[in-house]
């Protein structure tokens, strides 16, 4: 029998070789990692070769869809609409409710819609659509679950339940923990931002009475007599999940809150800027949002295509793929030619929008039998569910919801979209290594 056991000493220095490159490549080498993410007009590639051939006539299973074609289509879109809605309202927290270290930008949701349709492919529909397709075979075709490894299995050569293929399957899970937590904490500033504007925005930046604010919410957010109460009541408290997200969400706000008006000043100043952050923004600002904004839509990528491909179930390949990539691209000519005013849009209905969006997004994913799959991050075999309670995860994105919080008010955007680098770098690039290095091969 095999096992593998791990190497736990040897994780301290492959999580520090991978935080050293990570910030190497972010201060001397990020134009260079953003034309990297050029590679995903591989997916357009692939997405018009499936589309033009008869491959595009294979379907998603042999039962037939169990929706009409405008319904089905209607059912993407507004799952498509609810997620650019959402990056829209990060867009105006970044851009005009709080934006540091660097001047209002009013046109950031259609400038980095454009830049991410017209120079990376329609990033990242186009490997959304893809994916769905390659996951929906697997699990509706092939009657096999249908995680990550198993999708890239035929592609890599890789065995079952080797320790390559542990790893490559805690890559999505971690994404999937990243996404809600980035999303969760730019939107609790978000609202925290229109309730006690001057307080808030008056611990940003490193100064002492910030510095006491993030420690005060970090202790509050992981102190274990705290997280076993948030842990019971999400145990005992009988409502749907949808709105013990929103009740996390909301708790997380009123926490920011009450602890920016106990600490907070109300006279305006100037958060004064971190030396890292100046470092950093040696490429310029918006080279540090665009690495964030590549890295957002990443982390959304596995469950995004996930959930599309339980929509899809009987449909073929080739409709699947225009049917997803149609509205991207849509909006990325109409941004890209500035045929897309939203700038324009008072700012209260671009953040009513934005949170109306966040709200349809979660009543979409949150279903039990939906947010199973979405937890682990796998798309089933019909008619086969594995139960995960939900509850411990509800934690840990709020613990790292939290985190990121200060990470944002400290550091603005600059650090924040390193963190999601150091995440990607450690678990995608380097997953090669940590699979031979980190752990070795028993057998009994």
């Amino acid at each position: 029998m095999k096992t593998f056991q791990a190497r736990y000493k040897l994780l301290f220095p492959l999580v520090l070789s991978g935080v050293i490159a990570t910030i190497v490549l972010s201060y001397w080498f990020l134009p260079a990692v953003l034309a990297f993410y050029k590679v995903y007009w591989l997916f357009i590639f692939v997405a018009a070769i499936v589309v033009l051939t008869p491959l595009g006539n294979r379907r998603l299973g042999e039962m037939p869809p169990s929706k009409k074609l405008p319904h089905w289509i209607l059912q993407v879109l507004i799952f498509e609409i609810s997620l650019l809605a959402v990056f829209w309202g990060i867009c105006v927290l970044v851009g005009l409710k709080m934006p540091l270290f660097s001047e209002a930008q009013p046109q950031l949701f259609t400038q980095t819609l454009s830049y991410l349709s017209t120079q990376l492919g329609i990033f990242s529909w186009a490997a959304i659509a893809v994916i769905a397709c390659a996951m929906g075979t697997v699990s509706y075709r092939q009657q096999q679950d249908a995680y990550l490894s198993t999708t890239l299995r035929p592609l890599l050569r890789t065995q079952p339940n080797s320790a390559f293929e542990l790893i490559v399957n805690a890559l999505p899970r971690t994404a999937t923990l990243f996404a809600f937590s980035g999303t969760f904490a730019l939107y609790v500033l978000l609202i925290a931002g229109i309730l006690v504007p001057q307080p808030l925005s008056s611990l940003t930046g490193l100064s002492l009475l910030s510095g006491i604010f993030f420690f005060l919410l970090v202790i509050l957010t992981t102190n274990n007599f705290i997280k076993r109460k948030i842990y019971l009541f999400t145990i005992n408290i009988r409502m749907p999940l949808l709105f013990r997200l929103i009740c996390f969400l909301l708790l997380l706000t009123l926490l920011v809150i009450v602890l920016s008006l106990f600490l907070g000043s109300t006279f305006e100043k100037r958060p004064s800027m971190p030396g890292v952050v100046h470092a950093f923004l040696r490429h310029g600002w918006i080279s540090n949002w665009r690495l964030f904004a590549i890295f957002w839509w990443l982390s959304w990528t596995p469950i995004t295509a996930i959930f599309i491909a339980k929509l899809s179930r009987g449909r073929s390949l080739r409709s699947i793929i225009l049917t997803v990539c149609a509205l991207p691209m849509v909006l990325g000519i109409l941004s890209y030619n500035d045929y897309l005013p939203l700038d324009k849009i008072p700012i209260w209905l671009s953040i009513v929008i934005a949170l109306m969006g966040l709200f349809i997004f979660l009543a979409i994913i949150s279903p039990d039998y939906a947010f199973d799959s979405i937890m682990q991050t796998y798309l089933p075999k019909p008619g086969v569910i594995k139960y995960r309670a939900s509850d411990r995860f509800l934690i840990n994105i709020f613990q790292f919801s939290a985190l990121m919080i200060c990470i944002y008010l400290a550091t603005g955007i600059v650090l924040l979209g390193l963190l999601f680098f150091i995440f990607m770098l450690l678990l995608s690039v380097m997953l090669p290594a940590i699979s031979a290095i980190l752990l070795k091969k028993n057998t009994h």
